[in-house]
């Protein structure tokens, strides 16, 4: 409530105009009748009062950090036998080849990031990988032996799409 912002408000180390802009945000949110206009007015107010305070994005680093990412999921998916290991750092790899996004996720997602990259993929490496992930989860769940056995007939096909910035083998 309004004790604790207050509380946080006199226990923060900042300049005297950082924290005048900040009571005067906490006033507007704990006002009766304070609109958003009110609150957005005090938000800008602090905003220029604290300046920057994250440090810029360092386009470089950035990509240095993307490229040391790439190296590693090319790595360890070559020498990768895992199948479900396989599939998530070849969705992984995906991620930063086409959208230079890197990502660290569980791989309970993996399916979702495989929706994510449908719009990237050739529709035959989207199904490739959709068609693997169903088996990883079947034989994962279920101990299906017919899918155990796909896994190791496709393992090579989902490694080249990942390796290959999703054009991989068209078996379809």
């Amino acid at each position: 409530g309004a004790a604790s912002r207050k509380e946080l408000l006199s226990a923060a180390r900042c300049s005297a105009a950082a924290a005048e802009a900040a009571a005067s945000a906490e006033a507007a949110v704990g006002a009766k009748g304070s609109g958003a206009d009110a609150f957005l007015e005090a938000m800008w107010a602090m905003d220029g009062a604290l300046g920057d305070q994250s440090p810029r994005l360092d386009k470089k680093r950035e990509r240095a950090a993307l490229d040391r990412a790439r190296a590693g999921y090319r790595e360890q998916l070559a020498v990768e036998t895992a199948p479900a290991a396989v599939l998530h750092l070849s969705v992984l790899l995906l991620e930063v080849e086409l959208h230079s996004h890197l990502l660290a996720v569980p791989g309970r997602l993996v399916p979702c990031l495989l929706d994510h990259l449908r719009e990237g993929l050739p529709p035959h490496a989207h199904a490739a990988l959709a068609k693997y992930q169903a088996a990883v989860q079947a034989a994962v769940v279920g101990g299906d032996a017919g899918a155990e056995d796909e896994l190791r007939d496709d393992i090579e096909a989902v490694r080249a799409i990942g390796l290959s910035k999703g054009k991989g083998e068209n078996k379809g």
